[in-house]
C-alpha cells in the first residue's frame, strides 16, 4: 500500500458505509419475509414468504472486514442456499437428502403425495417427500427467486452520499497524507522535500 494512503481517516465513510449495509441488511429480511408467487415443475402455485423456517432471515447479518490499516470491507452474510435462491441451480444441482429432511422437519407445512393426498407426518412420509424433492431438484434445478437481487436494487438509490462522505474523509486527512508521502507546509502551501 502507498505510503501515506493508512493515514486517511474513513470515519465518514465508515459511518455511510455501516448505515447503508444495515439498510441492505433490513431490505433483504423484507424481502424474504414479503408474499413472492412461485410456480413448481409439477404446476403447483405458491404464494408465501421464502422465510418459512425463520433459519434464512435470522441468518442474514452485515459483517465488518478491516482490510490493511485503512480500508474496510462490509459484506452479507446468510445460510449458504440463499444465493441458490436467489439465481436458482442448475438441473443437476441439488441438496443432500439429509438437508432436505431437517428442511421439511422444521418447516409448518402439510406433506403431500404426488396425487396431491395429505400424508401424516412420519418419519417414512417425510424421507418420501424428501427423496420426491431431490429428484425434481436434479430434473429441473431451482428456479430464481430473486429476493437478494432486488433487495439490492432497491438499496442503491441510498448510495448518492458516498461522494460527499468519502470527499470529507480526504479533506479531513489531506494535511497529514501530503506530510506523510513528502510534502511540507511553507507558508500555507505545500512543497516536495528534495531529498539530497
Amino acid at each position: 500500500m502507498a505510503q501515506g494512503l493508512t493515514d486517511i481517516k474513513l470515519k465518514n465513510t465508515e459511518a455511510f458505509l455501516k448505515a447503508y449495509m444495515e439498510r441492505l441488511e433490513k431490505l433483504t429480511k423484507f424481502e424474504i419475509g414479503r408474499n413472492r408467487k412461485r410456480t413448481y415443475p409439477s404446476g403447483r402455485k405458491v404464494t408465501s414468504p421464502l422465510n418459512s423456517t425463520g433459519s434464512l432471515a435470522k441468518s442474514i447479518k452485515v459483517q465488518k472486514t478491516n482490510i490493511e490499516n485503512a480500508l474496510l470491507a462490509y459484506g452479507l452474510e446468510g445460510n449458504d442456499y440463499a444465493l441458490d435462491i436467489n439465481k436458482g441451480t442448475p438441473k443437476s444441482k441439488a441438496p443432500s437428502r439429509a438437508k432436505l429432511i431437517s428442511w421439511i422437519e422444521a418447516k409448518p407445512v402439510r406433506l403431500t403425495n404426488k396425487k396431491g393426498k395429505i400424508l401424516k407426518r412420519t418419519e417414512e412420509s417425510i424421507k418420501a417427500v424428501a427423496k420426491r424433492i431431490q429428484d425434481s431438484q436434479k430434473i429441473h434445478g431451482i428456479a430464481p427467486v430473486p429476493f437478494l437481487t432486488q433487495a439490492v436494487q432497491d438499496s442503491m438509490k441510498h448510495l448518492d452520499g458516498m461522494g460527499v462522505a468519502i470527499v470529507h474523509d480526504i479533506t479531513d486527512s489531506v494535511e497529514q497524507f501530503l506530510t506523510n508521502i513528502g510534502y511540507k507546509e511553507v507558508n500555507g502551501k505545500f512543497e516536495l522535500i528534495k531529498k539530497k
